[in-house]
């Protein structure tokens, strides 16, 4: 299964990270913290949970298939 926020636990968290840049996505009440640190320089946003961009899931024969 493919990472997706929509998916994570209460307080557990996701990285990402290429070259410089480290994201960290946590699942925090009514949303999500995203933590960037970029060259040693770090900032932090609130994103508010929106369902509007969950992907859809669907049983089938070939197993979870995610629509975005």
């Amino acid at each position: 299964m493919e990472n997706n926020i929509y998916d994570l636990e209460l307080n557990e968290g996701l990285d990402i990270v290429e070259d410089q840049l480290h994201i960290t996505i946590v699942r925090v009440p009514g949303g999500w913290i995203y933590r960037t640190l970029i060259k040693n320089v770090t900032n932090a946003v609130f994103v508010p949970y929106c369902s509007d961009f969950k992907p859809e899931k669907i049983d089938s024969v070939l197993g979870d298939i995610y629509f975005g």
